[in-house]
């Protein structure tokens, strides 16, 4: 050992050199593994707006936390909206997600490298209605984004889209940009939606495709800040619109199973709307202390 080395560390001249050696990779070890750890602690997405009722299940399981803007969210956390209800969150890859009354999703994995323009991110969807903004990465040909549902998965790469899930069903309506979408019930159905396209996959059978109006767009687009009627939730598949047949006869919701929280027991469907074709009308609610901007 040199002698200024000994002056600082006296006694490690008369150690074995393999010691010294341990001793620096247990120490570059530790270092790594705190590193390690303070990646893997920041948060995948924020909550950049809050209104009303919103919780967070921190990896999917209980005690629920009220979300706050500028509050994180991580891969495992369940987030739900209440009735009256609503949130938006950017994620680190500046994806937004926004979710309507009466929702929940589960943010399954999520990775981004800006450094080599790499994402692989999965949500979940369990129930009511979700609009995703997600900016395309120049370097990836496949779709870097899954969104799932109980009947289909959607990939995406970049696009603007409506993802819409029922007791008997689930829609992705895509506004702009293109989105895979496969059957889970018959993976060979597949289809690749344009712009102002939509498909449809019920529970068991294949996917039905069509074109998206503008009124059902702009329906979707009320539905995201009323929440979604209860015929839709608990109704048939709206293969032709969102407005549905004239002829469809309403199901009770006592004569169906809705979806519910792994918990259980939480989700409060919207009111009741009277009649097929009538345009959901906001329940009436005390004026909030701040506004918040929606896409």
């Amino acid at each position: 050992m040199k002698p200024a080395l000994r002056k600082l560390c006296p006694g490690m001249g008369h150690r074995p050199g393999w010691v010294g050696q341990v001793f620096f990779l247990v120490i570059l070890l530790l270092g790594l593994s705190v590193f390690a750890s303070l990646v893997l602690a920041a948060p995948v997405g924020t909550f950049i707006q809050v209104e009303g009722t919103v919780e967070v299940l921190r990896h999917g399981k209980p005690p629920a936390v009220p979300a706050k803007i500028r509050s994180g969210v991580d891969q495992g956390d369940q987030v739900r909206t209440k009735s009256q209800s609503r949130a938006q969150l950017r994620f680190v890859d500046d994806t937004v997600l926004t979710l309507s009354p009466g929702s929940s999703v589960l943010i399954e994995e999520y990775l981004y490298d800006s450094s080599r323009g790499y994402r692989q991110a999965a949500l979940n969807l369990f129930r009511g209605l979700a609009y995703t903004v997600v900016n395309r990465l120049t370097q990836t040909e496949k779709p870097d984004f899954v969104f799932k549902t109980h009947t289909a998965v959607l990939g995406v790469r970049g696009t603007r889209f409506f993802t819409l899930v029922g007791a008997r069903f689930s829609g992705g309506y895509n506004e702009q940009g293109e989105v895979e979408m496969a059957a889970r019930a018959v993976p060979t159905s597949k289809v690749l939606l344009r712009a102002m396209e939509f498909a449809v996959a019920p529970l068991g059978g294949t996917l039905t495709r069509g074109r998206l109006s503008t009124t059902d767009l702009n329906m979707l687009r009320q539905w995201l800040v009323t929440g979604v009627p209860q015929r839709v939730l608990t109704g048939d598949p709206p293969f032709l619109s969102l407005l549905g047949p004239y002829d469809t006869k309403l199901p009770s919701a006592d004569s169906l199973n809705l979806p519910s929280d792994r918990e259980g027991g939480l989700f409060v469907p919207p009111t009741v709307v009277p009649g097929p074709h009538r345009t959901p009308t906001p329940t009436p609610t005390p004026a909030p202390t701040h506004q918040h901007s929606y896409p």
